[in-house]
């Protein structure tokens, strides 16, 4: 496989086979290592390379996206949470735990004002804050007492607590930010470690497409027939098998190889792009193509010298 790869004549015949998936994990690498240059992409430019491994720079970005991620996330569900706090305070939820533990009851609750209710018999009530239509109160009293509106839950921990928590979070996450960005000068690196995957990729799915019968190894595809002699030579000097035969014009499965001067070239970027190729069986329409592309650009161009020259006469006559 390293030899034919090496030669360059052989469009090889890809073949399904599920014993042999060595592709799919090239391919998994590749989709993780262009996610990494995408994330970078978006990191403002830096003139430092870092000195990391495309592999350590791929798990680095993956720790940090991660982190970020993380709390980012954590610190808005705090900042949630103290959102639903505000109205009581800054308090200590562990003074509540143990004055119940004293026998002493502490019960929150909230509801709308027109529908306070008066505090049990022997419970103190006490008005925390109103807001937007909502009143907050607190009860406390020796003996245990409900009442028919749900009891606020206890937080874990303090206002302040939650606070310091959620500026810690933000905190680790500019800089984890900060530190993504430094490794934004990596992409060149990571952009050719990408192409050698190319290459693996390539590699991979030949081996994935060579055929096992008994004792014989063989692969199948296309060779130009330019480029058989160099073939037929190499199979000779490597005693390897060859059995070749001219392909069928009608066989959609063949591929189109363009070899066209160099002053036809530019018309291979035009089929690139708008992803079209002559079939084996077709006419090749690079000079139709060169010709009616040169006449509509001189065109254009002559049609934009016309209207320039227009718009600085009326320019000129209007001042």
């Amino acid at each position: 496989l390293r030899q034919l790869r090496e030669l360059g004549v052989l469009h090889i015949t890809q073949k399904e086979k599920p014993e042999r998936r060595s592709k799919d994990s090239v391919s998994d690498r590749i989709k993780v290592a262009q996610g990494v240059v995408n994330t970078l992409l978006n990191c403002p430019k830096s003139g430092k390379v870092p000195e990391l491994s495309p592999e350590e720079t791929i798990k680095k970005v993956q720790e940090l996206t991660a982190s970020i991620s993380a709390d980012t996330d954590n610190a808005q569900k705090l900042g949630n949470q103290l959102e639903l706090l505000a109205a009581w305070g800054d308090f200590d939820p562990n003074v509540i735990r143990e004055l119940r533990k004293s026998g002493v009851i502490v019960k929150l609750y909230s509801c709308q004002e027109e529908q306070e209710p008066e505090a049990p018999y022997g419970v103190i009530k006490q008005v925390i804050a109103k807001a937007k239509g909502q009143v907050y109160f607190a009860l406390c009293g020796r003996e245990d007492f409900n009442l028919e509106l749900q009891e606020a839950s206890l937080p874990e921990k303090s206002t302040k607590e939650l606070k310091l928590e959620r500026e810690g979070l933000l905190r680790r996450a500019e800089e984890s930010t900060k530190e993504l960005n430094s490794l934004r000068g990596a992409v060149p690196a990571l952009e050719e470690y990408l192409k050698r995957l190319d290459r693996e990729y390539a590699y991979a799915s030949a081996f994935d497409s060579v055929t096992v019968e008994g004792k014989i190894v063989y692969l199948e595809g296309f060779v130009p027939d330019p480029e058989m002699p160099r073939l037929i030579e190499t199979a000779k000097a490597e005693g390897w098998g060859l059995w070749y035969e001219k392909a069928d014009r009608n066989d959609p499965s063949v591929p189109t190889l363009l070899d066209l001067p160099g002053w036809l070239k530019p018309v291979k970027v035009v089929f690139d792009f708008i992803d079209a190729m002559p079939g084996y069986n077709e006419c090749d329409v690079s000079l139709p193509v060169m010709i009616y592309f040169t006449l509509f650009f001189s065109i254009i161009v002559g049609d934009a010298g016309y209207g320039l020259i227009h718009l600085l006469a009326s320019i000129i006559l209007k001042l």
